[in-house]
C-alpha cells in the first residue's frame, strides 16, 4: 500500500469534523501534495504543504526542505499518516483558522475561509481545490453535493478500439480486478514489443493485457480480462497488501510502447498518451475503479529496479490526467487545478498556510 492509499483508507475513518471539511481538506491535500507524489508527502508525510510553527511542537518535527518555489523553508515532518491528520486538524485549530467551524456548510466554504485566513497565497487557490471536491468525496465515499451527475463514475466513456494477439502465458484469475498498473516496454519502441510480449522466445513468461502503441493503436492480449491474468509486474512488488504474483491477479497491466534508450521524439506521441488514457477511462468505467486505482510499475517496485513508465507525461494540460478526466467530462476541472505553465509546481502546490 502506498502512503497516498494509506491516507485515503485512515481518512475514511477519520470522523472527527464535519463532511463537508473533510472533503475539503482532502481535496487540498490533492492538489498540494500531487495525489501522494510529492516528496514532501512521499518522504516526510506532508501532504498538506505545512510550514513548521512553535505550536506544532508534540505534533511535527521540523525539516528543512527546498519546495517547489526553489526556496528552503522549514516545514513539518510527520512520523506516521495518523500524526499527520491529527497534526492538520491542531494545525487549523490553533492557527488563525479557529473559526472554521463556522464555515462548513459546504467543501468550498470551508476552504474559502482558509484562504481568506491566509492559508495560501496564490488568488486562485479556492478555484484550483474546488474543481478536486468531486474526486474528494469520491475517495471518501462521501456525497459532495456539486455536479454529482457530471463526474466519474457516473459517466459512460466510450470502449477504445483495439485489435487482438492472444498471450502465451496467461493464468486464471478468481479475484476481482482492483486495480491499473502503467509500464513502459523499454524495448525497440515499435511494434516488435508487443509481439515480444505476445510470445517471447527468450524464456521470460512474461505478458501483459494491453499494449498501447506509437501510432495510439491498442494492442489487446488478454481474451478476457474477467477470467485471465498476465504477468505483468510480479517480481518485487508490494501494492495494497498484495506481493509480487498477488499483483498481477488483481490488477490488469498496460505496456507503453517506448525504446530502451528514450531516444524517440516526442517520448510518447499525442495519440499513444490520450489512447492510454481512454484505455484506462474505460477501465475504470468497466470495473468499478477510481483516478486512485491507476498506479506505476515505479510506484509499486520494492527493490528500486524499475522506474516506469520513464518521463511519461501525468500531470501536464495536455498529459494523461487531463485526456482522462477529459473521457468522464471533467478536462476543464482537471487543467483549472494545475493552475499556469507546467514544471513541478502542478505536481505539488506548497501553501503559505500561518
Amino acid at each position: 500500500m502506498s502512503v497516498w492509499d494509506d491516507l485515503i483508507a485512515k481518512y475514511q475513518d477519520f470522523n472527527d469534523v464535519p463532511e463537508a471539511a473533510k472533503i475539503g481538506s482532502l481535496a487540498q491535500w490533492i492538489l498540494e501534495s500531487g495525489r501522494g507524489s510529492s516528496p514532501l508527502a512521499r518522504q516526510h508525510l506532508n501532504f498538506g504543504g505545512l510550514k513548521f510553527r512553535e505550536r506544532m511542537v508534540g505534533f511535527a518535527h521540523p525539516v528543512d526542505y527546498r519546495g517547489s518555489d526553489g526556496e528552503m523553508t522549514t516545514y513539518c515532518k510527520f512520523s506516521s499518516i495518523n500524526e499527520f491528520i491529527k497534526g492538520y486538524w491542531h494545525f487549523i485549530d490553533s492557527g488563525p483558522y479557529t473559526e472554521w467551524r463556522n464555515h462548513c456548510s459546504s467543501p468550498e466554504a470551508y476552504v474559502s475561509y482558509l484562504k481568506s485566513s491566509g492559508y495560501a497565497a496564490d488568488p486562485a487557490y479556492v478555484t484550483k481545490v474546488r474543481s478536486l471536491f468531486d474526486e474528494s468525496a469520491e475517495l471518501l465515499g462521501a456525497d459532495v453535493g456539486v455536479n454529482p451527475g457530471t463526474g466519474h463514475p457516473g459517466s459512460a466513456p466510450g470502449r477504445p478500439a483495439w485489435q487482438e494477439l492472444t498471450a502465451r502465458y496467461l493464468n486464471v484469475r478468481t479475484t476481482p480486478i482492483l486495480g491499473i498498473v502503467l509500464h513502459d516496454t523499454a524495448g525497440s519502441g515499435t511494434h516488435n514489443d508487443t509481439i515480444y510480449l505476445s510470445n517471447p522466445q527468450d524464456g521470460r513468461k512474461v505478458s501483459v493485457d494491453f499494449t498501447v502503441e506509437r501510432d495510439g493503436s491498442i494492442w489487446k492480449l488478454n481474451p478476457d480480462l474477467r477470467t485471465h491474468y498476465c504477468n505483468h509486474a510480479g517480481r518485487a512488488t508490494q501494492w495494497r497488501g498484495f506481493r509480487n504474483a498477488q499483483v498481477n491477479a488483481v490488477t490488469v497491466g498496460i505496456e507503453i510502447v517506448q525504446k530502451s534508450d528514450l531516444s524517440l521524439n516526442p517520448v510518447y506521441t499525442d495519440g499513444q498518451v490520450a489512447s492510454v488514457a481512454r484505455l484506462c477511462a474505460w477501465l475504470s468505467h468497466e470495473f468499478g475503479l477510481t483516478a486512485s486505482d491507476i498506479t506505476t510499475h515505479r510506484q509499486i517496485i520494492t527493490d528500486g529496479s524499475r522506474s516506469d513508465p520513464r518521463r511519461f507525461p501525468f500531470d501536464t494540460p495536455n498529459g494523461f490526467w487531463a485526456k482522462y478526466w477529459e473521457c468522464f467530462g471533467r478536462h476543464e476541472q482537471f487543467v483549472a487545478s494545475l493552475g499556469e505553465g507546467e514544471g513541478p509546481a502542478l505536481v505539488e502546490v506548497l501553501t503559505n498556510a500561518a
